[in-house]
């Protein structure tokens, strides 16, 4: 057992449940799992052995590859072919944790070797309103009129699964944006990239013309982003050293 200051919700399937921590009201919190120490846990590269198994992503976001990319980290890509819309909660870690399972059962059965499978999935919540990618121009910029008046915070849920033995490890992490007034005229903008109706929320903090608009990033701009690094490498050194 180890005690962390955290606003990550880490847990392994089948264990008690932890309270949901918001990037408001943060607790102390156990986190029931084994900890491997990072100069314990080398990098999965490559053809890894059975003691590296090899790392399979099931996410189209560019996003979230590109982040494994920059941890150093070589892996394979998959597609979960899924309805989102058919997997529903009212709690945005919940909805969040059974997206990514639903990603993961979906991709299972297409996994014919021993791997570790990444699935995740995010939400922002805005005034109490869980917000997923917007379906339109004006759904996008009712969002971003919000974030003047509420802060929006991320919700991310990752999900780790061992490919051979079906064990799978979950975490939940959020981060908090707090926005500067955005122009209406701006709003209009960004209404046009399309690149912002793939993101939770319908913002990207790096995108030249918003990035400008943030007063701060409370927790993990990897998060925000849609892979929270801290959360992601401890599920996957966790499942590595119990999958030995």
């Amino acid at each position: 057992m180890t005690f962390l200051r955290s606003k990550r919700n880490i847990s392994r399937v089948g264990s008690t449940e932890h309270d949901f921590l918001t990037a408001i009201d943060e607790h102390m919190i156990r986190d029931e799992f084994r900890a491997v120490p990072l100069e314990q846990s080398p990098r999965m590269k490559g053809q890894d052995s059975e003691r590296h198994l090899r790392i399979i992503i099931g996410s189209q976001s560019k996003w979230r590859q590109q982040s494994l990319a920059n941890w150093g980290y070589d892996f394979e890509v998959m597609l979960a072919d899924i309805d989102e819309k058919q997997v529903r909660s009212n709690d945005p870690r919940q909805l969040t944790r059974s997206l990514a399972h639903a990603k993961a059962d979906a991709l299972l059965p297409r996994i014919n070797e021993p791997a570790l499978l990444i699935t995740s999935d995010q939400v922002t919540v805005c005034n109490e309103r869980i917000l997923e990618k917007p379906e339109s121009p004006e759904a996008l910029k009712d969002f971003l009129r919000g974030y003047e008046h509420h802060p929006a915070v991320s919700v991310a849920s990752v999900v780790v699964t061992n490919a051979a033995t079906k064990q799978r490890w979950e975490g939940t992490n959020t981060a908090t944006v707090y926005f500067r007034h955005i122009p209406e005229d701006v709003i209009e903008q960004l209404a046009t990239h399309q690149e912002l109706f793939q993101t939770a929320g319908g913002f990207d903090i790096e995108d030249p013309i918003m990035k400008e608009y943030v007063e701060r990033v409370d927790g993990e701009r990897e998060s925000v982003i849609g892979l929270p690094r801290i959360l992601t490498e401890t599920l996957i050194r966790t499942a590595r050293a119990e999958s030995l």
